[in-house]
């Protein structure tokens, strides 16, 4: 039997919105150890200051959790990759992404919402079909 990897890590860059986004799948109590020997700078301390956020840690009826970070940035985090959670998730990132960029969702905006999610579900998602 197959052992699945403590977390699956993915990462996209939006070169028109200057930010990246990162996808983790794996358990929550990995994410720490991971962002502490693997994130530079400010974005670790901004990160960490997240994790150690009671009010935002998981609760047995989470299985997805989205990270907004300065300049637009988002780290995803999934207990399990389910496609639903993902794309809950991923819309939490595209909305940050944007309306930090001054793109609120409107009818004139809503197409660079939809090819933004386009892109991060081609880039993010795992065993995706139909792509």
């Amino acid at each position: 039997m197959k052992s699945r990897p403590p977390l699956v890590i993915k990462m996209t860059y939006v070169g028109a919105w200057d930010a990246d986004v990162v996808l983790i799948i794996g358990a929550f109590n990995l994410l720490r150890p991971w962002v502490v020997k693997n994130v530079l700078n400010e974005r670790k301390d901004e990160l960490l200051k997240h994790l150690d956020d009671k009010e935002l840690a998981p609760d047995a009826h989470n299985y997805g959790r989205t990270f907004n970070l300065a300049g637009g940035g988002s780290l995803i985090w999934l207990s399990e990759y389910r496609p639903t959670i993902f794309v809950h998730e991923a819309m939490h990132a595209v909305q940050h992404m944007l309306t930090s960029k001054a793109t609120p969702l409107s009818e004139d905006t809503a197409e660079a919402y939809g090819y933004l999610m386009q892109h991060l579900y081609k880039s993010l998602a795992p065993n995706r079909k139909g792509a």
